[in-house]
């Protein structure tokens, strides 16, 4: 897989039609399905290199990417009076007009405004690219977790919350399905059966899979009704064996082996992985709130959450976290005199940075240990028809702008008191 710099420039929907197809099959050629009774005695298996877990960006990134755009987002809301409007033209209560603000704004911010905000606060000097995505994409930071310094370590464990979120969310590792031993067959049963075992080799990892070699050759002779092993040249670093049975039976007892298996388990460790930077240059973390919504502990999934469900999810989260902070830390504010002594536009820096903070460490990682299976995006969920697709993955940057302009211009112009 070769990283391209210009990947990152497709937009968002486009990304997520090639995720959908990477979501299907991981497999770069096609492989046939060794279970359908075939006529010819030759199957092909590629062993497709294992995807390495990508990490979503550090939490105290997507916090700051998402305060910066829920800042505006309620200062243009709450100068236009979008709630009063709903508590006194709509009749509706304080909390229902609550909740319909909240779901127009995490709309905004959801579907077209942090993508906006990260995608083009972001330049190119040399070469190289500088920016809020960029940023996104570093790893995480290192060093304070390599000293032995006491004071480091401390620090350490506050930088450990800050990228990672505290340990009570994180949930148990699930561990991998076992392995399970491919099944061929072939119409004639006695007659010869040649398997062409494909590999992608990582050419650093060269002289490892040459050992590999070794062992998978011992193993071979050693079982019954095997005729031979012929290495083909390498291509492109994809070595190719031919092996050999007696017949279909022979070569289904050789796969079926524990020897086998395990075997296959240590082939994955020297395969050609893409590396992680390449995947974020061809998949890049564009929406701070989608990345949000991969489980503590767990690598970002292949196919991104459907939007209406991080939409619907972010605004339950943070409409309690709202209700909860008014209840407690606001009161508090109240009662220190920030409310009134501060200038508003400060005020409100403060407040939206509490709600944001309580949503990113402590509603949506606990919302995450009850919904995650429901959030998470099955390769066969297909929508392609109008609106239902564009719910799904988003719309396209020019949409984007022209929701953002319609939200901004709107609120503002009712805020200036000309609508």
């Amino acid at each position: 897989m070769e990283a391209s710099p210009d990947k990152s420039e497709t937009t968002t929907p486009l990304l997520i039609d090639a995720l959908m197809e990477e979501g299907k099959s991981t497999t770069p050629e096609p492989q046939e399905d060794g279970t359908k009774p075939k006529e010819d005695g030759t199957f092909v298996d590629y062993a497709p290199p294992p995807r390495p877990p990508v990490p979503p960006p550090a939490k105290y990134k997507l916090c700051l990417c998402i305060w910066f755009t829920v800042y505006f987002v309620i200062w243009f809301a709450e100068g236009s009076g979008i709630t009063s409007t709903f508590v006194v033209k709509g009749n509706l209560n304080p909390s229902g007009a609550v909740w319909l603000t909240f779901m127009i704004e995490i709309f905004v911010m959801v579907f077209c405004g942090v993508e906006l905000v990260i995608g083009l606060t972001r330049v190119k000097i040399g070469g190289k690219w500088y920016g809020t995505l960029p940023w996104l994409m570093q790893p995480r930071c290192q060093w304070v977790r390599k000293s032995d310094n006491v004071f480091v370590e401390i620090l350490a464990c506050f930088v450990g919350v800050a990228e990672d979120g505290f340990a009570i969310f994180t949930p148990e590792p699930k561990p991998p399905p076992p392995r399970r031993p491919r099944v061929y067959d072939l119409l004639d049963k006695t007659k010869e059966t040649v398997l062409r075992a494909k590999h992608d080799i990582d050419p650093d990892k060269a002289d490892e899979y040459e050992k590999w070699t070794v062992g998978m050759l011992a193993h071979m002779e050693s079982q019954g009704g095997f005729i031979s092993a012929e290495k083909e040249e390498a291509v492109n670093n994809v070595h190719t064996w031919t092996l050999k049975f007696d017949n279909i039976n022979a070569l289904n007892n050789s796969m079926a082996t524990p020897v086998w298996i395990k075997m296959i388990g240590e082939l994955q460790g020297v395969l050609n992985s893409p590396k992680i930077t390449e995947i974020q240059t061809q998949h890049p973390p564009i929406n701070a709130f989608v990345d949000l919504f991969t489980r503590q502990g767990e690598a970002t999934p292949v196919l991104p959450p459907k939007k209406w469900k991080v939409w619907w999810v972010t605004t339950i989260s943070i409409f309690f976290s709202y209700l909860i902070a008014t209840s407690t830390l606001f009161t508090y504010y109240v009662k220190l005199g920030w409310a009134t002594s501060w200038n508003p536009n400060v005020y409100r820096l403060l407040t939206s940075a509490t709600l944001v903070l309580i949503l990113n460490y402590l509603a949506q990682p606990a919302v995450l240990l009850i919904v995650n299976d429901w959030m998470i995006r099955k390769p066969n969920e297909l929508d392609t028809k109008f609106p239902w697709k564009q719910m799904n993955n988003g719309f396209i940057p020019p949409v984007q702008l022209v929701l953002c302009l319609a939200f901004f211009l709107s609120t503002g112009l009712v805020w200036a008191g000309i609508l």
